[in-house]
């Protein structure tokens, strides 16, 4: 069994950890993020998604949420996979993350810069079917969590 404590400090239980490969280009003036599960190590993952524990959903049942940290260097990926395996726990809570609302935001420089991860932005987690509709207050969590003094900035950009 392995445990995180969330970059919140919520601590979970964690089914299945996966090293993501990330990549951010612009086409035809789009800036566009692609986020893939890595083949190998050898493809130098920047990110890791992991499947928490099942978490119950009154209305439908079982269901599985995750959590997505990105903007690591392969290094920092291989390490905390390491830890995992070898002491089944690892502290995501004092990483030191971009807190942006959404991921077009965040800066992406392979681990040069702070992480991200789907605890603080939305939009970072990866496209995998119905799965992530479910849990979306645990996947979008700053909608319900933003400070006030974040909210009054907000309102005075509008």
């Amino acid at each position: 069994m392995m445990r995180v404590m969330t970059p919140k400090g919520v601590l979970r239980e964690v089914k299945k950890a996966e090293p993501v490969c990330e990549v951010r280009f612009e086409l035809n003036g789009v800036k566009r993020r692609f986020a893939e599960t890595a083949g190998s190590m050898e493809s130098e993952p920047t990110a890791l998604r992991l499947i928490l524990q099942d978490v119950k959903n009154v209305i439908f049942g079982m269901w599985e949420c995750e959590l997505f940290i990105g903007n690591l260097k392969p290094e920092k990926v291989l390490e905390i996979q390491r830890k995992l395996l070898a002491e089944g726990y690892y502290d995501f809570s004092g990483l030191g993350y971009q807190k942006v609302p959404v991921v077009d935001d965040t800066v992406f420089d392979k681990g040069v810069s702070a992480p991200y991860t789907s605890d603080y932005t939305a939009g970072t987690q990866l496209p995998m079917g119905c799965n992530q509709m479910c849990c979306q207050a645990d996947i979008f969590p700053q909608m319900e969590s933003c400070d006030d003094a974040d909210r009054e900035g907000e309102d005075e950009q509008e």
